[in-house]
């Protein structure tokens, strides 16, 4: 796997109330570095917000799970096939996959 190139968490999730439609929905920001640099902006679920804040603790957490599911999966099928899994996604997330 190739290092990281992506943006280094913690990432945070700004509310911005009612900007899109007054009174009724919230826009959010996913930003970096505490000083209001955006990684993302004009997010419009609070739920798909957080999803993408917690990405570099997810790829973080899930490169970690890859290597205890690899040494596993010579004693488990099915740690090997989530152990492929995860290879899959972590490619995913940085770029390599096709």
């Amino acid at each position: 796997m190739s290092e990281t190139t992506h943006t280094p968490g913690p990432w945070t999730v700004r509310e911005y109330p009612h900007l899109a439609h007054p009174f009724t929905q919230s826009l959010y920001e996913i930003e970096f570095g505490g000083e209001g640099e955006l990684i993302c902006d004009t997010v419009y679920e609070r739920s798909d917000a957080n999803l993408i804040a917690s990405a570099p603790d997810m790829l973080a957490a899930l490169k970690e799970a890859r290597i205890e599911l690899h040494w596993l999966s010579n004693c488990s099928p099915a740690a090997e096939k989530i152990a492929t899994q995860c290879d899959a996604a972590i490619a995913n997330a940085e770029g390599g996959a096709k």
